[in-house]
């Protein structure tokens, strides 16, 4: 359910074809700049009813994967 969630968010976000989703980082995501990056937590935030995610947080956020962990972890509290 959670990873269903958030590859729709980075699908619309980025404009990834679903199969890219799940391998893309900031680092080889074209449209994962600093203003998307910002995005992504708010949507993650709205999305998921997360309060506030901390700064540590947001700058490990920076792949599917680790938002992935992210959420799995912070669903888990």
């Amino acid at each position: 359910m959670i990873d269903k969630k958030l590859t729709k968010i980075f699908v619309k976000l980025f404009e990834l074809n679903i199969n890219r989703v799940k391998s893309s980082t900031i680092n080889n995501t074209v449209k994962w700049d600093s203003l998307s990056h910002i995005n992504l937590i708010i949507e993650i935030e709205k999305n998921f009813k997360i309060s506030k995610i901390t700064h540590k947080e947001i700058t490990k956020l920076v792949s599917f994967k680790n938002c992935s962990k992210f959420l799995n972890k912070y669903s888990k509290k």
